[in-house]
């Protein structure tokens, strides 16, 4: 089938040529997915691009775990998987079919090959990825607000025992402490000098 028209109406791949657009649909592959169904694993090793052509998919971290986390919800026209067109690193996420999903994934050396003749892919690929981080950002730091302190001006998070450290480290020795904002003692040091002796 040709996806060409659905991969034009991507921002990500709307600004290919025709032709190409015609070249990366030609060796996409389709596939379908039952409510439920897991589509990628996080902690997989990933290699490829999946496009959203029916149906909707549920992003999840830690999923089936105890600290599961709802993260966002695609629909058509949506994609998720672009980190491994760039790195070579594990899934960050679990997907799963909310309802049956159909879609078309574009494999890596597919999608390197046409950045190669097109290098403005790779900067709607960068953009697309950063809006995404700030965005992942923004939610993960809302949500640890509400269960521990957060450095106001460096975004560090303490962990229970009372080292701060940056939010990535934070995720990994995830807990659930309810207490408030704060400000780690490197930023309190550095702006209110005055209360700290000096040595």
């Amino acid at each position: 089938m040709d996806w060409s028209a659905t991969f034009q109406a991507i921002p990500l791949l709307g600004k290919l040529p025709e032709l190409d657009l015609k070249q990366l649909s030609d060796k996409a592959k389709q596939y379908e997915f039952e409510r439920e169904d897991v589509i990628i694993q996080e902690g997989e090793q990933g290699d490829r691009l999946f496009i959203v052509i029916d149906g909707q998919v549920k992003i999840y971290t830690g999923y089936g775990e105890k600290y599961q986390k709802h993260i966002q919800t695609f629909g058509p026209k949506s994609y998720f998987g672009e980190m491994s067109l760039i790195d070579r690193q594990n899934r960050s996420a679990t997907v799963v079919a909310d309802t049956y999903v159909q879609v078309v994934c574009i494999e890596r050396e597919d999608f390197q090959n046409q950045i190669r003749k097109n290098p403005e892919l790779a900067l709607e690929l960068l953009e697309s990825m950063s809006l995404r981080v700030r965005a992942m950002n923004k939610l993960i730091l809302g949500a640890l607000g509400e269960i521990a302190p957060i450095c106001i001006r460096c975004n560090k998070v303490r962990e229970p025992d009372n080292r701060w450290v940056i939010v990535e480290q934070y995720i990994k020795d995830y807990s659930d402490i309810e207490v408030p904002h704060s400000m780690c003692p490197d930023c309190s040091q550095e702006n209110y000098p005055k209360f700290y002796k000096q040595g």
